[in-house]
């Protein structure tokens, strides 16, 4: 009975705090809704024929549907030294581009 006694202490000694750690997350984690979300295929797959801006930034070039005014933030180096380009619109919208230098 000792030898049980003092495996089980041993154990809760080391393993106390993760699976508390767990136990508690799980616990939380049933009380918010979000996290039940999963994810689940789009329903419109269609593309957009709305004419908008042609747009040319380390060495890609795209059109965006948008065409309210933007800002350029951030390096528009040549696409062998890579760079990161933030566009911010009028509309809310932003675009993130990063080209590793690596690429």
């Amino acid at each position: 009975m000792a030898a049980l006694l003092l495996l089980v202490t041993v154990l809760f000694n080391f393993l106390g705090f993760p699976i508390t750690v767990f136990l508690t997350t799980r616990w939380e984690a049933k009380k918010m809704p979000a996290v039940k979300v999963t994810a689940r295929p789009l329903s419109d797959y269609s593309v957009s024929d709305a004419p908008g801006p042609a747009l040319s930034y380390l060495g890609y070039s795209f059109e965006v549907p948008w065409d309210t005014s933007f800002q350029a933030k951030g390096s528009q180096t040549g696409s062998s030294k890579g760079g990161i380009v933030q566009l911010k619109f009028d509309s809310g919208q932003s675009l993130l581009l990063i080209a590793p230098a690596n690429q």
